[in-house]
């Protein structure tokens, strides 16, 4: 009993470890991608275009839009 207790706690301390550097990963790779997504955004087709605020509009956007949808 004390043996499988010690191993069960053995394996959960490695799953643990896995999930925080799954963690770490995606975060770093949400990130990134979320950057790239912003700078990628073409504001030729945009009514707005020739106004240079338009692209913080934009990116303000998305962010609230990140936003409410992480919300719980």
């Amino acid at each position: 009993m004390v043996l499988q207790d010690g191993l069960r706690n053995r394996i959960k301390e490695q799953q643990d470890l896995v999930k925080y550097v799954w963690y770490l990963v995606t975060t770093i790779f949400l990130a990134e991608s979320f950057l790239t997504g912003i700078f990628e955004v073409n504001v030729t087709g945009l009514p707005a275009k020739d106004k240079p605020e338009a692209f913080n509009y934009i990116a303000i956007s998305m962010m609230v839009l990140v936003m409410v949808h992480c919300l719980p």
